[in-house]
C-alpha cells in the first residue's frame, strides 16, 4: 500500500510525504504556502520514486490544528484526489501526528503537543 501523506496545517509549512508498508520513501518539508507549492511537492515526491499518482493507494491528510486557509488546501487536494483516483482518503490531526511521531507507544494518553499559532498563541 503507498500512502501520501500531506500537512498543509503548519503556520509556514507544507509538507507531503510518501510511506509503504510503514517505511518511509521520500518526502520534502518547505517553507512555503501551500497554496503555490502543494501540487509541484506532490508531483516531484512521486517523480523522485519514479511513481504516478495512479500508484497511490491512500491519501493522509492533516486536519489542523491550523491555519484554515492552508487546511483547506490541503482538505481538498487529498478529497480531490481520493475522489479522482478511487481511493481511501483518512485525516489525521496534526497533533497526533506530532505525539506518534515522538513516541508511538505513549502517544495516546501521556503526552501534551504544543504548537505555534501566532499572535502569542498555541495550539
Amino acid at each position: 500500500m503507498l500512502t501520501l501523506a500531506l500537512d498543509t496545517a503548519g503556520v509556514d509549512r507544507t509538507t507531503v510525504a510518501l510511506i509503504t508498508d510503514q517505511r518511509f520513501l521520500a518526502g520534502v518539508s518547505v517553507s512555503a504556502s501551500p497554496a503555490e507549492q502543494l501540487v509541484p511537492l506532490v508531483t516531484d515526491v512521486l517523480a523522485q520514486q519514479q511513481l504516478t499518482p495512479a500508484d497511490v493507494t491512500r491519501v493522509v491528510v492533516g486536519v489542523g490544528p491550523g491555519p484554515f486557509t492552508g487546511l483547506r488546501i490541503g482538505l481538498a487536494h487529498a478529497h480531490a484526489m481520493g475522489h479522482a483516483l478511487g481511493i481511501d482518503v483518512r485525516g489525521v490531526s496534526s497533533l497526533a501526528a506530532v505525539a506518534a511521531a515522538h513516541d508511538p507507544e505513549r502517544a495516546q494518553s501521556e503526552l501534551v503537543v504544543a504548537t505555534d499559532a501566532r499572535r502569542k498563541e498555541v495550539y
